[in-house]
């Protein structure tokens, strides 16, 4: 077989076109002499290529969105409980308004408000946190006075009203001072 003859057969060949699909060159060890082979590059190796590019971009595109979503999913719950704490601490808040308001209603006598049960998880009691059992009575903080039409000038006893709500292990305590409604004369103390 002539060495041109080889060549064209061989370059032909199925065998020759599948393994070398990217244009090298290199010396052919089928044959008794050495020779050197230029290969050519087949449309369809070209594509069987193509198929693998494309199977990497999608799973780096998948593993981009796999942590996209994990973080999504992660915010998501934090979100969560951010918004649990505030409902139980909104909720102890207006434990302890309903206190207050206990309190403004038992005016203008000066007794504690005792624990009391507000819906089936909060509780509401007259003073501090450390007062939960024994609850602490309301505190004057004397008189204010304020001039009248007339001119002559009439005291109002000033209530100090401290409240305590808790919700669920959540705290609030309120405190609120309070110019009685009915005026006193300062002569008469009335």
């Amino acid at each position: 077989m002539t060495k041109k003859k080889h060549m064209e057969t061989h370059e032909q060949s199925p065998w020759y076109l599948a393994q070398c699909p990217c244009g090298a060159t290199f010396r052919s060890h089928d044959c008794a002499f050495p020779l050197l082979v230029r290969i050519r590059r087949s449309p369809a190796a070209g594509k069987k290529l193509e198929k693998g590019t494309a199977l990497i971009a999608s799973l780096l595109l998948l593993l981009v969105l796999t942590v996209l979503a994990l973080s999504l999913m992660n915010t998501s719950t934090f979100e969560i409980g951010i918004s649990g704490n505030e409902k139980t601490s909104l909720e102890a808040f207006y434990a302890a308004e309903a206190g207050i308001q206990m309190a403004l209603n038992r005016l203008p006598s000066m007794e504690s408000i005792p624990l009391t049960t507000i819906g089936s998880d909060s509780h509401c009691w007259s003073g501090s946190l450390s007062d939960r059992g024994n609850p602490t009575e309301l505190g004057s903080l004397g008189l204010a006075f304020q001039s009248g039409n007339d001119l002559s000038e009439f005291g109002f006893r000033r209530i100090l009203i401290h409240v305590t709500g808790e919700s669920q292990g959540a705290v609030r305590e309120l405190e609120v001072q309070v110019k009685e409604n009915r005026p006193i004369s300062p002569t008469t103390g009335h």
